[in-house]
């Protein structure tokens, strides 16, 4: 991120911290990265760290958009044979995807973290908080992931209110 990037966001209200652990420039390790040149130990894992924290931001973000998604439609795809209906299917399908991602994320950087914790003896009550924190975010989702898995791997997913809305949609065809 440029200076003047930096800038605007401060001015329109969006945080910005330019170092991770006070003395490690983030710049400093993108400038690195971008150059080819070898990360230290520390910058390598707060590069990792930073992804798996953005990345699970990213998809947070998209899955806080769903409700929106589900509740409109494209018009112009309705000009296309492509009916409400089967848009809010598609909606649906891609929410199953999206938190089925969220949960290998939240998986992956808890390994990753919790690896780098052991290698540098963190004390066992702080692995066990990590611990606690991923199975609750795990054990809230559980029930989309389980309803994914079968519809990826058994049958797709339905209920009736969407057998009605399939069933209204194809008289109208």
């Amino acid at each position: 991120m440029t200076k003047k990037e930096e800038d605007l966001w401060r001015q329109i209200g969006l945080s910005y911290s330019d170092s991770f652990l006070g003395d490690r420039r983030v710049r400093q390790v993108l400038k690195k990265i971008n150059l080819g040149l070898s990360l230290t130990r520390k910058q390598d894992f707060l590069n990792k760290y930073g992804d798996g924290i953005s990345e699970l931001k990213l998809i947070y973000d998209k899955l806080k958009r769903f409700p929106l998604w589900l509740s409109s439609f494209q018009y112009a795809l309705e000009k296309r044979n492509i009916s409400r209906v089967s848009q809010f299917i598609y909606h649906i399908e891609n929410y199953l995807a999206l938190i089925y991602i969220f949960d290998q994320r939240i998986r992956g950087l808890y390994n990753f973290i919790e690896k780098m914790a052991k290698k540098n003896n963190c004390s066992s009550l702080d692995i066990q908080n990590l611990k606690t924190i991923k199975d609750t975010l795990l054990k809230s989702i559980e029930p989309i992931v389980t309803i994914r898995g079968k519809h990826t791997h058994e049958k797709c997913f339905e209920n009736e209110d969407i057998k009605n809305m399939i069933r209204f949609d194809k008289a109208g065809d």
